[in-house]
């Protein structure tokens, strides 16, 4: 599976149900779940091993953190502004979020899948 499907969930879920709370909070985690998946093939795609930097979330967010290629460093940061969303989304139902949050993590999650592209078709060649 490609990790765009997930976007396109979350795209579509906030489209059409953009009245429905559960629906705009499992965007937020649909996109969340495209971009990491983006950011472990690209690390994979570049010859780097997430595996060595924890936790399976956060070692992709450290692996890209300390790669020492500021386009990475940057997409770990925002890969981890983005899990605080989905996290948000997730488990802290008794607060309401506003919609335009949800909107965000789809922007961001596109920026991420988009960034994650260009850099492994600029470093690797294809």
């Amino acid at each position: 599976m490609r990790p765009e499907l997930f976007l396109e969930i979350a795209k579509e879920w906030s489209a059409t149900k953009g009245d429905c709370e559960a629906h705009n909070r499992s965007s937020t985690s649909r996109a969340y779940y495209a971009a990491l998946h983006s950011c472990q093939e690209a690390l994979k795609a570049l010859g780097i091993h997430p595996d060595e930097f924890g936790g399976s979330h956060q070692k992709i967010i450290e692996a890209l953190k300390q790669s020492g290629d500021k386009e990475l460093v940057s997409l770990g940061n925002k890969l981890k502004d983005l899990k605080v969303m989905r996290e948000s989304a997730d488990y802290d139902i008794c607060f309401p979020v506003p919609k335009q949050n949800y909107q965000v993590a789809i922007r961001k999650a596109e920026n991420i899948l988009e960034r994650c592209n260009h850099k492994t078709r600029s470093d690797v060649g294809t």
